[in-house]
C-alpha cells in the first residue's frame, strides 16, 4: 500500500503534468492560429505527446519521481528548442524562463532547483549568443500574431505561477496546522497533551471567574498499571492506555469539554459549566464502562480506574494549579482506599476546607 506522502507526491506530479499539457496544447493552438499553416509548432506538439505519454505512465503505476524528472527535462529542452525557433529574445518564449527552476523545486527538490537555475542561465546565454550571431529563426508574426503569441505566453506564466503560489500556500497552511496539532496532542492516545491541558484549564478558570459558573475537573488513574505493563509488555501497556483514552473521550461530548493525557497512566477531563453532581455522575460512568471492558491481552484482573473529582464555581477557583492539586488529593485518597472508585471533593460550609468522599 502506498504511503500518504507517496500518494500526495503522485497527485502533485499528475496535476502539474495535466496543467502543463493543457497550457502547451492551448499555446500550440494559439501559435498555429496566429501563423496559419506556415512553420507549424513542432516543439509544442512533441512536448504535448511526451506529457500525454507521461500521464499514462503515471496512471499505470509509474514512479512519480521519474515522471517528475521527465517533465522537468522535457521543459528545459523544449524551452531551448522553442527559443531557437521563435527568435530567442525577440519572441515570447523567454518569458517562461523564471518558471522552470521554480517547477524543478516544486516537483523534485532544492538541488534540482539549483541545477535548473544553472541550466536556464546556460540556455538563455546560448539563445542570446545565437541571436547575436544571427543563428535563430526570424518569424514574422505581424501585429495580430505578436499580440496573440505574447498574450498566450504571459497568460501561461500567470496561470502556472498562480497555481504554484496557491499550492505552496496550501501546503504551508497544512504544515502549520499539523505542527499545531502535534504541539497540542499526545502522540499515543490522540488526546490533548499537558501543554494543551494547561492552556485550556487556564482559559476555563478565567471564564468561570468572570461568569461565576461551575468548573469541574476529573483526574483519572489506571489502577495497577505498572504491574500490567511489566507483565504484558509495553505494547500491551500502550494498547491499554489507548483503550482508556477512548473511554474517556466518549464522555467529552461537548465542544468545550477537554480530555487529555496528564502524564504516564494519568488522564484528565475538564468539564466547564458542570456542577459536582453531574461531574461525579460522568466519573462513575467512565469507571463502570472501563470495568466492563476486557483488557487487550486478557489480564487476569479487570482493569479499573480511580477518579478524583473537584467542582468549584466563580471566585472559589483560586488557580489552575490549586484545582489540579485538589483533584490529585481526591485521586490519591481513592488509591489509599484500594482504588476502583470515584472520590468527590467536598468543602466545609464554615471553614471551606476540603474533605474527600468515596462513592
Amino acid at each position: 500500500m502506498a504511503s500518504p506522502n507517496n500518494l500526495n507526491r503522485k497527485t502533485l506530479v499528475a496535476t502539474v503534468n495535466v496543467l502543463i499539457f493543457s497550457v502547451i496544447v492551448a499555446g500550440t493552438m494559439a501559435k498555429y492560429f496566429a501563423l496559419g499553416g506556415t512553420n507549424p509548432p513542432r516543439v509544442g506538439l512533441i512536448l504535448a505527446v511526451i506529457l500525454a505519454l507521461n500521464g499514462l505512465y503515471l496512471q499505470s503505476g509509474g514512479s512519480p519521481k521519474k515522471a517528475a524528472q521527465l517533465i522537468v527535462i522535457s521543459l528545459y529542452v523544449g524551452f531551448t528548442a522553442a527559443g531557437f525557433r521563435t527568435g530567442a529574445f525577440r519572441g515570447p518564449i523567454v518569458y517562461l524562463a523564471p518558471m522552470l527552476p521554480v517547477l524543478s523545486v516544486l516537483l523534485l527538490d532544492r538541488r534540482a532547483g539549483l541545477i535548473g537555475l544553472l541550466a536556464i542561465v546556460l540556455s538563455l546565454s546560448v539563445l542570446a549568443l545565437s541571436q547575436y550571431f544571427g543563428l535563430t529563426a526570424d518569424i514574422l508574426l505581424g501585429e495580430t500574431g505578436t499580440l496573440i503569441s505574447d498574450f498566450s505566453v504571459l497568460l501561461c506564466c500567470c496561470l502556472v505561477t498562480s497555481w504554484i503560489v496557491w499550492d505552496f500556500a496550501r501546503k504551508s497552511n497544512e504544515f502549520a496546522e499539523e505542527n499545531l496539532r502535534n504541539a497540542n496532542t499526545d502522540f499515543l492516545t490522540g488526546l490533548a497533551n499537558r501543554r494543551k491541558i494547561t492552556e485550556a484549564l487556564e482559559d476555563e478558570v478565567k471564564r468561570a471567574g468572570r461568569s461565576g459558573g461551575w468548573l469541574s475537573l476529573i483526574l483519572i488513574d489506571v489502577d495497577h498499571f505498572k504491574r500490567y505493563n511489566d507483565s504484558n509488555g509495553h505494547r500491551a501497556g500502550d494498547e491499554c492506555l489507548v483503550m482508556v483514552a477512548n473511554v474517556i473521550t466518549s464522555f467529552a461530548m461537548r465542544s468545550v469539554d477537554v480530555a487529555g493525557r496528564f502524564g504516564g497512566d494519568e488522564f484528565i477531563l475538564i468539564l466547564p459549566n458542570t456542577d459536582s453532581s453531574a461531574a461525579c455522575d460522568i466519573a462513575d460512568k467512565i469507571r463502570r464502562q472501563m470495568q466492563n471492558r476486557k483488557s487487550p491481552v486478557g489480564f487476569s484482573n479487570q482493569l479499573s480506574l480511580t477518579l478524583g473529582v473537584v467542582s468549584l464555581a466563580g471566585d472559589a477557583i483560586e488557580s489552575p494549579e490549586g484545582t489540579i492539586q485538589l483533584a490529585d488529593r481526591a485521586l490519591y485518597h481513592g488509591k489509599a482506599q484500594g482504588g476502583g472508585c470515584v472520590v468527590n471533593t467536598l468543602f466545609d460550609a464554615q471553614t471551606g476546607l476540603p474533605s474527600f468522599e468515596c462513592q
